[in-house]
């Protein structure tokens, strides 16, 4: 009640347009992910040595002060929320690209950007935790949930052929309508490829 079924949903330009907006949202992770000072930005930084974490003192944030002092433990919330966020920006640009109806006259840029985004999303998982399970379908199962960690050189693969799939299709930022300059772009692609 309330939601829309997959198997109906992504079959207009509003709903696809509705849909890859909705991932630009989760892009807060970056900053403060769920209210609570989870962010991606944090989780970072604070190991290293450009930032340290501040407050009134080391009671404030604990999870963020034992990320500064490198005794975070395996469950440590600033982190479990940073990987939750990266897969729900995964999960949403899988069922966008996955769903998204034929006869949708921006579905060529919408799937672009999913995969910019997914990409995106597998760049950062990677570079903070390594190996991680690599998913370009969204498990329906318990069983399909739980797989093993990909290989870090098969999910580069994955992220450098999303990317240039996405710069070849998206267009140059020149040529988005004046209301829409904020997303995703055919440099913007190219950029995170370089990295």
């Amino acid at each position: 009640i309330g939601r829309f079924a997959s198997e109906d949903y992504l079959t207009t330009d509003e709903e696809a347009m509705s849909a890859i907006i909705g991932v630009y949202d989760y892009l807060s992770v970056a900053y403060n992910n769920y209210a609570d000072w989870s962010s991606l930005f944090f989780a970072k930084l604070l190991p290293g040595d450009d930032v340290n974490a501040g407050g009134g003192s080391s009671a404030d944030q604990p999870k963020l002060q034992s990320l500064n002092t490198l005794t975070h433990e395996y469950d440590n919330p600033a982190l479990g929320d940073v990987w939750l966020a990266l897969y729900r920006i995964v999960s949403s640009s899988n069922g966008i690209i996955n769903n998204i109806g034929e006869d949708v006259s921006i579905r060529e840029q919408v799937i672009a950007e999913a995969k910019f985004f997914r990409a995106y999303a597998y760049f950062e998982l990677v570079t903070m935790f390594g190996a991680v399970p690599h998913y370009t379908v969204n498990p329906t199962t318990n069983t399909e949930s739980h797989i093993p960690r990909t290989p870090v050189a098969d999910i580069y693969r994955a992220i450098e052929q999303d990317l240039s799939e996405a710069a070849a299709a998206l267009p140059l930022k020149s040529q988005l309508p004046a209301g829409q300059k904020f997303r995703i772009a055919k440099g913007t692609a190219q950029s995170l490829l370089g990295k």
